[in-house]
C-alpha cells in the first residue's frame, strides 16, 4: 500500500478547510440582513454607480436604492451562492495544482480574492444590463 505524501495530506487538509469555510459563509449569509452584507452590496452599488452615473443611497434594512432609476440592490442581489461556488472552484484548483506546501495558504487567499472580485464584477454587470 502506498503512503500518502506529506504534500498530498496537506492538500487534503486545505481542501477540507475550503469546504468548511464555504459552509460557514453559506450559514452566515442565510442569517444576514442587508446591513451585514454591506461588504458585498456597497462595492456593487459603487461599481454600478461608477459605470452608469446612477446615485445609490444606503437604506437601512433594505440595501442600496437608486430612486431615479427605480433600482434596489438588496440581499438577494448579493450572489453569495455564486461567490461560494467561485471560491471553492478557484481555491481547490489552486490547491490541487500547487507543487509546494508553502503556497497552500496563499491558494486559499487567492481563491477568496478571485471569488470576491468575480462576484462584484458579475453582480455589477448583471445590474447594469438589467
Amino acid at each position: 500500500m502506498n503512503k500518502l505524501s506529506q504534500l498530498t495530506v496537506q492538500k487534503i487538509i486545505y481542501g477540507l478547510l475550503v469546504v468548511f469555510m464555504a459552509a460557514g459563509l453559506k450559514y452566515v449569509y442565510s442569517q444576514s440582513a442587508s446591513d451585514n452584507l454591506a461588504w458585498n452590496l456597497g462595492p456593487t452599488a459603487a461599481l454600478v454607480s461608477f459605470f452608469t452615473g446612477a446615485p445609490f443611497v444606503k437604506e437601512a434594512s433594505v440595501g442600496y436604492v437608486c430612486i431615479a432609476n427605480q433600482v434596489a440592490i438588496v440581499p438577494a442581489c448579493a450572489s453569495i451562492n455564486f461567490m461560494i461556488a467561485a471560491f471553492c472552484m478557484s481555491a481547490l484548483t489552486f490547491i490541487y495544482s500547487t507543487k509546494r506546501k508553502q503556497y497552500l495558504p496563499l491558494c486559499v487567499l487567492a481563491g477568496g480574492a478571485a471569488a470576491y472580485a468575480a462576484t462584484l464584477c458579475a453582480n455589477s454587470l448583471r445590474i447594469i444590463l438589467s
